[in-house]
């Protein structure tokens, strides 16, 4: 098989809910596609999982939930809604968090929980708006060192976004004791496809616990911080780069805008180091034109031929 097919042994981290497994089956049609056989676990809400029970017919996927993976104490406040992360300073709506927001905090805690039921040493979290569209090269996962990678994304043109990613890293630097004006800031640590490293999660979150003195689930909640800000701040000005190296990698293309999407794809393809591509979920109730020009770039693949690119089917199947 040519290109990094285990993904450098580490396992894929997805959590979702039920609204998001049409994009999800897409995710793991594309890692069939373009050969991908690395563990996958998606992690969903206990209601949920006989909504995803069927992807475990693949031998990659495992399906969690969040009773398997969260701590208890914050399974139990999950279990009442968003009201007990009202602390949460962020963009919230009436003084209280959002149904949105409330999601995209709980899928943060999965993300740095994953440690409990992942098997290998690191992890890649990746939404489930996000697909493969070649695939990707031995060591795409490893630092220039041998080491495990930290992502530090430099002058990345954040668009209308910027005021939130420096927003979520002000509140991660606050969360972690840090100077705000001693960080880079032309780093960033938000991605879409993002390596965590199992022993640097494990000091982070123990010292969270020991800073705030409370869980470090809910020392997030209260700054308002984001997990990969947090992670990579940690990574680089506590941990001190100790386990890991911090480089950039431009592994996802984003597609914001469905006209040209075609080009788009293409684009993404011809960009040296990027092998997949994110179509925002919020980008538009149908997403059908942007995964029909993913699936027809995996074709232009098969048919170049040959390598591992192949077909698969859209409910998350093994190769044909």
């Amino acid at each position: 098989m040519r290109g990094g097919g285990t993904l450098d042994g580490a396992t894929l981290v997805t959590p979702c809910y039920p609204p998001d497994r049409p994009r999800l089956d897409v995710l793991r049609a594309s890692l069939a596609a373009c050969g991908v056989d690395a563990p996958h676990v998606v992690v969903v809400a206990d209601a949920a999982r006989p909504a995803f029970a069927d992807l475990e017919r693949d031998p990659a996927v495992r399906v969690c939930t969040y009773g398997e993976v969260l701590p208890a104490e914050l399974v139990s406040r999950l279990a009442r809604g968003p009201r007990p992360l009202d602390r949460f300073r962020g963009r919230r709506q009436g003084g209280r968090l959002s149904r949105v927001h409330w999601g995209w905090m709980v899928q943060q805690y999965v993300k740095l929980a994953a440690g409990s039921v992942v098997e290998t040493p690191t992890w890649l979290c990746v939404d489930s708006d996000v697909a493969f569209v070649r695939p990707p090269p031995d060591g795409a996962f490893i630092a220039s060192s041998g080491r495990p990678i930290v992502l530090e994304l430099i002058d990345f043109p954040l668009g209308e976004g910027a005021p939130v990613v420096l927003e979520l890293r002000t509140a991660a630097c606050r969360l972690l004791g840090l100077d705000p004006a001693a960080v880079d800031h032309r780093a960033i640590s938000s991605g879409w496809i993002v390596p965590f490293h199992a022993g640097v999660v494990a000091e982070l979150l123990a010292y969270l616990d020991d800073r705030h003195r409370e869980p470090w689930w809910a020392a997030i909640a209260r700054h308002g911080a984001s997990e990969y800000e947090t992670y990579g701040l940690f990574a680089r000005y506590v941990h001190g780069l100790r386990e890991v190296d911090a480089e950039d990698r431009r592994w996802c293309w984003l597609v914001y805008d469905l006209a040209g999407v075609d080009d788009e794809v293409r684009r993404a393809v011809d960009e040296e180091g990027v092998f997949a591509v994110m179509v925002d979920a919020h980008l538009a109730d149908d997403p059908e034109p942007a995964l029909a020009a993913i699936r027809r770039e995996w074709a232009r693949l098969a048919e170049a031929g040959p390598g591992p690119v192949r077909g698969g089917d859209e409910r998350g199947g093994r190769p044909t």
